[in-house]
């Protein structure tokens, strides 16, 4: 007999907060992209998504570098202020940067212009939260950190459906970025209950910068895989084809980042703690565990999305976004193969080995350049084959990497990922013989149907696989 408090340890665990609170988050950015596809056309969403794109970039510029260098800090007290001036400056920056990439689109006088200059403050207002989020994870507390988010996400989808009813258009879901930012803000400010000292701390500086150069760059780079198509395709197509192509990269995200975001933000604070404690030997195993439950949990779910692919794009979004479909399914197959180094940062980092992660990183930044500007840049789909190659370059070179570094066998990593491997061939033959409740209950009924026979299925298998030790839930 399970006792309950050990039933209660395990669904209270940070990995499962954090997959629980990715899912409502996940849940409402869909039904954001759902909402805004009934009011706004592939064009309209594309002049948002590149400008979206831009903000993107400069936020995550300051939730990495110097923020997990404090993650790092043995000095974290004198450093804690210093970073956050730093991080204040670099929010600052970006917001120059998306003024002025408006200004020269046209100001206010266009679309995207305008809507770049909405997004400027964005930068500012995030930079506090960055600070606060890093004192938070640095404390353990990683189911903080994974909650505050699911406030402002929901404040945000009531805003934004409101403004597109009242004829806001693009206007609408840029307030909604707002308004979310502006509650991480307050319920990380009321969680931390720190204010910074103004200190320019050179020594903090110094401490800080190996880290932070590396993960600066690499983010970069990442961000270029993630956001790089739909500058190009903005520069050589138009809005409408980034508009296609960022609704297909974007539902596969919701399914992808549901499972990697809370496994990377747990695998930094328990990579971080093992090399502080000396533990280096008890890395390999945790990489194992972590593996073996994020593929388990993330494959099935993009093998599935890729499988009904279209009726997803039918059934969910508007007619006029059926291009969507066929660049879902491929986009699909990318984040499976980019789960394959979604732990590289961490294992060389804090293996003093960045400069490894790093040129791996820039050769799949170089795979997908060559591929867009060959053959990516003619549209959406080619865009999304181009995702797919460089994101198999960096699967292949980091797991090498890693396995090395951490000296795995190909025995053990197959292990590990083995039933994951097989938990995907079950629910994707679960949706190949529920065919015929979809051809029998034709529209929602029938594609429901399939997605709780799976769901179920899924479910059940990782939880007695959880009980059975097949599958670790990972602690902060």
């Amino acid at each position: 007999m399970v006792k309950f408090s050990a039933i209660r340890s395990s669904f209270a665990s940070p990995f499962v907060t954090g997959v629980s609170t990715r899912l409502v988050v996940q849940v409402v950015s869909f039904a954001q992209i759902m909402i805004a596809s009934r009011f706004l056309d592939l064009s309209q969403f594309g002049v948002y998504a590149l400008a979206w794109a831009a903000a993107v970039i400069c936020n995550t510029l300051l939730f990495t570098g110097y923020y997990h260098a404090l993650l790092r800090s043995r000095a974290f007290e004198v450093d804690r202020d210093a970073v956050f001036w730093l991080i204040a400056a670099l929010g600052a920056v970006g917001a120059l940067i998306l003024g002025l990439i408006g200004t020269l689109a046209g100001g206010a006088a266009t679309a995207t212009g305008a809507t770049f200059l909405m997004l400027a403050g964005f930068p500012l207002l995030r930079a506090p939260t960055a600070w606060n989020e890093a004192i938070l994870v640095r404390a353990g507390r990683v189911r903080s950190v994974s909650l505050y988010v699911v406030l402002g996400e929901c404040l945000a989808i009531c805003v934004v459906y409101l403004g597109l009813r009242a004829g806001l258009g693009i206007t609408a879901l840029v307030i909604g970025r707002y308004v979310a930012a502006l509650s991480d803000l307050v319920l990380t400010s009321a969680l931390v209950r720190q204010r910074p000292a103004f200190r320019v701390d050179r020594t903090a500086i110094s401490r800080g910068w190996p880290t932070a150069r590396a993960l600066w760059i690499t983010n970069g780079l990442g961000m270029f895989t993630n956001y790089g198509a739909d500058l190009i395709l903005g520069a050589f197509l138009n809005p409408a084809a980034v508009g296609a192509y960022r609704g297909g990269s974007r539902i596969s995200q919701t399914a992808a980042d549901l499972i990697l975001q809370p496994m990377e933000l747990l695998s930094w604070a328990r990579f971080s703690r093992l090399e502080q404690e000396g533990r280096h030997d008890a890395v390999q195993q945790v990489w194992l565990q972590t593996m073996a439950l994020g593929a388990a949990t993330l494959w099935p779910v993009l093998l599935c999305f890729a499988m009904m692919s279209n009726e997803i794009v039918t059934l969910v979004f508007a007619d006029l976004w059926a291009p969507v479909a066929p660049i879902l399914g491929l986009m699909c197959l990318s984040r499976a193969l980019y789960f394959l180094s979604v732990l590289l940062e961490p294992t060389m980092v804090c293996r003093n080995r960045a400069r490894d992660q790093l040129r791996t990183r820039a050769a799949g930044a170089v795979v997908l350049l060559v591929c867009l500007l060959g053959f990516g840049r003619l549209s959406g789909e080619a865009a999304a084959v181009a995702h797919v190659c460089a994101s198999l370059a960096v699967a292949t070179i980091g797991m090498g990497l890693m396995c090395s570094e951490l000296r795995l066998s190909a025995r053990k990593v197959a292990m590990a990922l083995g039933p994951a491997v097989a938990l995907s061939l079950l629910c994707g033959g679960l949706v190949l013989a529920t065919a015929g409740l979809r051809t029998a209950f034709p529209g929602s009924a029938g594609f429901a149907l399939t997605v709780l026979c799976v769901v179920l299925v899924w479910g059940a298998t990782l939880a007695i696989g959880v009980r059975r030790r097949i599958f670790v839930l990972p602690t902060s």
